[in-house]
């Protein structure tokens, strides 16, 4: 599951003013997505060089151990992007295993060069 929101800025304002909102846009949807009560516990959270001018990552999980998702907050001169990146992995697809159809979250590094990948490219088209 991949969901991308681009937020481009508003007309009218300055650009020093447009990316100070952007910033701020960024610091709130981080301290939102990091007290989540839909999943719980963040399993990482750290900042990301090299991509935009401020890139932060979230890795979430949720209480059955079934769900997992990375968000990445993108935020390039005034324009701020979100990527939410979910994916999970059968444990088994033999119907005679107790595992059958149970799924384990996909691991962080790769939602996370999922997420990234989708960002990039998110980028490079606004850009």
């Amino acid at each position: 599951m991949v969901s991308i929101d681009a937020y481009l800025p508003a007309s009218g304002r300055s650009a020093k003013r447009a990316e100070s909102a952007a910033h701020q846009f960024l610091l709130d949807n981080r301290h939102g997505f990091l007290n989540d009560e839909e999943y719980a516990r963040v399993t990482g959270a750290h900042p990301l060089a090299r991509l935009g001018d401020e890139a932060f990552m979230i890795n979430l999980i949720n209480s059955d151990g079934d769900k997992a998702l990375a968000k990445l907050l993108v935020r390039w001169r005034n324009a701020f992007v979100l990527i939410d990146y979910g994916a999970s992995n059968k444990s088994s697809a033999d119907p005679g295993d107790p595992n059958f159809m149970k799924r384990t979250p996909a691991s962080p590094q790769y939602t996370e060069a999922a997420a990234t990948a989708a960002a990039h490219d998110v980028l490079d088209a606004i850009r």
